[in-house]
């Protein structure tokens, strides 16, 4: 071989020999499993002190307090520490209470270091008796208004006949609702018992703060024997002054509050995140007719994310909610007209409104040249258009795409509005009859695809039939709640009273109403 082509075969392996990053493999996702535990899951005679966990790759702890849940609770929580790269330790303070299962639950605080992938089903089980109790209870949380599933509820079981434990005292056993609401109470000794949940704002397993949202079983549990699940409504008790009963982020971007009466004034406020003095939002608010019900919009939702803001209705203590921004909000503006009437035609925004360009508002079809009329803003509706005609006028109004800009900067599609009534082809209607409920005031709710009720209607006691008409075509939610004092609004429950939230039911299926279609539903309550 020649000198030049020895030169050129080294430069050609030398160039194959570059260092890279390695690619790796794929990513892992097993979680880290249990190999040992001392004492094992399942002792019994056991008299306290630590345990030990030991698990099959390298491990690290994550928000222990926010998962450990220890059944009975006990008066100082266990402390949870990382002994090792693999090994977990809890030591449990004493006393403990004798012949008695005790359940430790780690819920996901357990993580392999590399990805976070959290142990499931992480629950120890002890005895200090000479067996282990094997009964269960199970069920869901949800909602009493909404009917949505609860996350992160405590489940509280009571011995019967401790009439001060809930307030005061300490629960027999302990559980938390998962993502979907579901609760599963296990290993309980035989025995009569007070079933109960609550959003626990201080962490005492107590209800002792007003804010608290609570539900109870009036029924009672007997074990063994109450195999069927249970269901728990959560609601906030009503008090003489107004409270936040529910909260939502609205896929337009408005923190919509429900209050448990109507409401003069609100303040809001953001607590900072990060740096002290940093930019906060300012808030429009729209207020519901019955002013029990408000939709604030803030300047900017970029800025809140995962942020607690502060509401103080009235002169009433302040709550505490949490804002999670869409994580995709609408950017167009949608614009819905109304039918017309002596003032003219509303057209209603899906946002507040920023700033309009009349120029982009033009007569347009037939005779176009003839139409003559005026777009004003609403005095008091920051969402609300009103295209008024001049010198009787008749045709349609076209608002070119950019006409109209909201808040957040999006602006309208193109949009046709006619001056005269819509032709009724356009639009459908629907008879709803219920059937087979007792002699209740009933409140029937048609609500749109973002759960806004767009139309309400009261019903007497004996009355069993509403007809909505002119309806847009669209798919709609229909809701019924059990008006049972027949004040023509939902009251939650009282606890001490004995008395659970008002039923609110929803249709099993959504309805579609069509243009120029009459549809019936009739709805067998239960």
């Amino acid at each position: 071989m020649s000198r030049r082509a020895a030169t050129a075969l080294l430069v050609t392996l030398t160039a194959c020999a570059q260092m890279r990053d390695p690619t790796g493999g794929p990513k892992d996702e097993i979680p880290p499993q249990l190999v040992q535990a001392s004492p094992p899951s399942g002792t019994t005679g056991f008299t306290g002190g630590a345990i030990t966990l030991r698990f099959d790759e390298r491990i690290d702890l994550r928000k222990v307090r926010e998962n450990l849940v220890v059944s009975p609770p006990l008066d100082t929580p266990p402390e949870v520490t990382r002994t090792g790269p693999r090994e977990v330790r809890i030591d449990l303070p004493g006393p403990l209470l004798p012949h008695t299962t005790y359940v430790i639950n780690l819920g996901q605080a357990v993580v392999d270091l590399t990805e976070g992938n959290a142990a499931e089903e992480l629950m120890h089980v002890l005895s200090t008796g000479d067996a282990v109790d094997s009964l269960e209870l199970t069920g869901l949380v949800r909602h009493a208004y909404t009917g949505a599933p609860e996350k992160a509820v405590q489940v509280l079981l009571h011995p019967e006949g401790d009439t001060a434990a809930f307030t005061t005292g300490r629960p027999r056993y302990i559980a938390r609702s998962d993502a979907e609401g579901r609760f599963r109470l296990r290993y309980l000794a035989g025995g009569r018992y007070v079933l109960r949940a609550l959003r626990d704002m201080n962490g005492n397993l107590r209800y002792d703060l007003p804010g608290e949202e609570i539900a109870f079983d009036p029924a009672g549990v007997v074990l063994p024997g109450d195999s069927a699940p249970h269901l728990l409504e959560l609601y906030r008790e009503p008090g003489l002054q107004a409270q936040v009963m529910d909260d939502r982020v609205l896929p337009e971007g408005a923190l919509q509050v429900v209050f448990s009466k109507p409401v003069d004034s609100l303040r809001l406020r953001t607590l900072p995140v990060g740096q002290e003095g940093g930019p906060r939002p300012d808030w429009q608010l729209e207020w519901g007719g019955g002013r029990d019900t408000v939709l604030a919009w803030p300047s900017d939702t970029t800025l809140l994310h995962g942020v607690r803001v502060i509401l103080r209705p009235d002169s009433a203590p302040a709550d505490t909610v949490t804002y999670r921004r869409p994580p995709r909000p609408p950017f167009n503006l949608v614009l819905r007209a109304g039918g017309p009437g002596p003032e003219g035609v509303p057209l209603r925004a899906s946002r507040p409104i920023d700033r309009m360009d009349p120029d982009r508002v033009v007569a347009t079809g037939p005779g176009a040249d003839s139409v003559r009329f005026m777009v004003e803003r609403d005095t008091a509706d920051r969402r609300l258009l009103w295209i008024r005609p001049l010198s009787g006028s008749r045709g349609s109004i076209l608002l070119k795409p950019k006409a109209i800009h909201d808040l957040y900067s999006g602006w309208n599609d193109s949009t046709t509005v006619t001056l005269s009534a819509p032709d009724p082809a356009t639009l459908g209607s629907l008879k709803l009859t219920f059937e087979g409920d007792p002699g209740v005031a009933l409140i029937a709710l048609l609500q749109d695809g973002q759960g806004r009720a767009v139309r309400r209607q009261p019903l007497q006691a004996g009355v069993r039939s509403v007809q909505w008409a002119s309806l847009p075509p669209g798919t709609y939610s229909i809701r019924v709640v059990r008006d049972g004092n027949g004040n023509g609004r939902w009251d939650p429950g009282r606890w001490r009273a004995g008395l659970l939230p008002e039923a609110v039911l929803t249709h099993p299926e959504p309805v579609n109403v069509r243009a120029g279609w009459d549809l019936e539903v009739n709805w067998s309550l239960p």
